[in-house]
């Protein structure tokens, strides 16, 4: 069992292998992501709260694209 004490660890974990994901999966590319890919590229870690935030408007981008088509 993994336990996240350490999440600015966690978070580069988790971000190292998106950059190649996007390149398979285009439609899934959306600003926060982008921003997301950024801050991993530069090695900087935003904090849980801003990386919350960008989860959510990931999120609600897709679903605002699956719900239009």
């Amino acid at each position: 069992m993994r336990t996240f004490t350490i999440p600015k660890a966690s978070f580069f974990e988790a971000a190292a292998p998106l950059p190649a994901w996007l390149k398979d999966h285009p439609d899934a590319a959306t600003p926060a992501l982008t921003e997301m890919i950024q801050y991993a590229t530069d090695q900087h870690f935003p904090g849980a709260g801003v990386l919350r935030k960008l989860q959510l408007r990931h999120f609600l981008s897709i679903m605002g694209q699956y719900l239009d088509d």
